[in-house]
């Protein structure tokens, strides 16, 4: 997709190209306009001052046609790189929505762990000092249960964003299965030393 210096200058080069013979053709005009034709040497100056002149028409015409040729060329150009800044703005698109998908993923795992996590803490008030450890036991492995699933449902986002080629965002989600995990063993070790008491 690089444009090439060749390529780059094709427009210039060929109106610059022109141009300078526009100017050769206009000069020629103008000494031939200045040529008196009050006498037959000056006719005959001013006959072949017309042919000189007339003579860059061939010239100005393939300039033209090169101009033509490098400025339809140009669009074309322009046309491919259209098409591939259209491509390129529709694969952002999808990669967008396809990050924004596994963005509220997390967000969703990441409120579920934090209720869940919240609901440990009310195990250890005084209203939960009445519980029996049956009880506790109870309430804790359905806790242990609901971190497995986040646990479980993190690591398939993880997969999912490496899929995807998300590197940040599996990071993160991996981050947040780690700490999940980190706490259902501080659940399940509660759980063990309530049965075994």
């Amino acid at each position: 997709m690089a444009r090439t210096k060749t390529a780059a200058g094709e427009v210039g080069a060929a109106a610059s190209e022109l141009e300078a013979v526009l100017q050769g053709f206009e000069r020629a005009t103008e000494a031939a306009a200045r040529i008196g034709l009050g006498s037959r040497r000056n006719l005959e100056k001013a006959a072949q001052a017309i042919g000189e002149a007339a003579a860059f028409q061939p010239r100005i015409d393939a300039g033209v046609q090169r101009l033509l040729g490098a400025l339809n060329a140009a669009r074309e150009r322009n046309e491919r790189a259209a098409v591939d800044l259209q491509a390129l703005g529709d694969r952002v698109r999808e990669k967008s929505e396809a990050c924004g998908a596994l963005l509220a993923r997390f967000t969703e795992i990441g409120d579920e762990a934090r209720r869940t996590t919240a609901s440990v803490q009310p195990l250890g008030d005084a209203e939960a000092a009445r519980l029996s450890s049956a009880e506790k036991v109870e309430r804790l492995s359905g806790i242990g249960a609901g971190l497995a699933a986040l646990i479980a449902r993190a690591a398939g986002l993880v997969a999912d964003a490496r899929e995807a080629a998300f590197g940040d965002v599996a990071d993160e989600a991996d981050s947040l299965r780690q700490q999940l995990q980190s706490v259902r063993n501080k659940v399940a070790l509660l759980v063990r030393k309530l049965e075994a008491s």
